[in-house]
């Protein structure tokens, strides 16, 4: 799965980018998924945000597909699902993190608006120049998109969609950000940079390849090496006690 950010502050024209890579990765046959996430500069009327406050909180989040009777009972604290005989729409009252976002995607590729603190898969840079570059650009840049872009060093300008979803498909990425070290960076930020600069490969990462590999749902599972250890010796252990078994060579489990 590859994964990419498009980020940028508002009315720089990420949601136009992002409706026109869609409709270039549909033609190439790509499942495609899109999340976006919001903060309090894209909520109406939110009560705590200020041009000056810099303070995390939570805010109500409510599609406007959702009818009045759905948000009364989404307000009394419970998960709400709505569907018609042609979608489905749902509020769940708990926080997830974009970890267990993924594990509900079965998809080619993933293209993720917003979330400009995410430090662990690369970005698109949606850009009008007006933006102050130390806010945007932090080292995971593919390409910036627009007509005023920035004077930023081996961040090349690319407004050609075509050539951005080659881009998006060949160098989009995610890792697992348990920042083990395993991989000779102290965080996944730092390894993330590394591969946005060809110095090294996603395959680096021995969270996601390592000696074990488990697969849940089809989705591939970040595993530390301290465990990845730990598992490996009490599966081997067990199956070395079994009659007939050979513990050399690949393991193959399923349930």
């Amino acid at each position: 799965m590859k994964i990419v950010a498009i980020a940028g502050y508002n009315k720089s024209g990420k949601t136009t980018l992002i409706l026109n890579l869609i409709k270039e990765f549909q033609k190439r046959d790509k499942k495609i998924t899109v999340i976006k996430h919001t903060d309090c500069e894209n909520v109406k009327n939110c009560p705590e945000a200020s041009i000056n406050s810099t303070e995390v909180h939570n805010h109500e989040l409510m599609p406007e597909i959702y009818d009045k009777d759905t948000h009364k009972f989404s307000n009394l604290g419970v998960h709400t699902l709505l569907f018609s005989g042609t979608q489905a729409c749902s509020v769940w009252k708990k926080q997830f993190t974009l970890e267990e976002l993924l594990t509900h995607v079965d998809t080619d590729l993933v293209i993720i608006e917003g979330n400009k603190s995410a430090r662990n898969y690369p970005r698109i840079i949606c850009t009008d120049g007006r933006e102050n570059p130390e806010n945007l650009f932090v080292g995971l840049e593919l390409a910036q998109y627009g007509e005023k872009t920035c004077n930023i060093p081996d961040v090349p300008v690319v407004n050609d969609v075509e050539k951005l979803c080659d881009i998006i498909e060949s160098r989009g990425f995610k890792l697992p950000d348990l920042n083990c070290g395993e991989c000779g960076y102290n965080t996944c930020y730092e390894m993330a940079k590394a591969i946005v600069k060809g110095e090294k490969k996603i395959e680096n990462c021995t969270s996601l390849y390592g000696d074990i590999n488990i697969w849940i749902n089809g989705e591939k599972l970040p595993v530390k090496k301290f465990v990845q250890d730990c598992l490996k010796g009490t599966i081997t252990g067990f199956l070395s006690s079994l009659k007939g078994a050979s513990i050399h060579g690949k393991i193959k489990i399923e349930f």
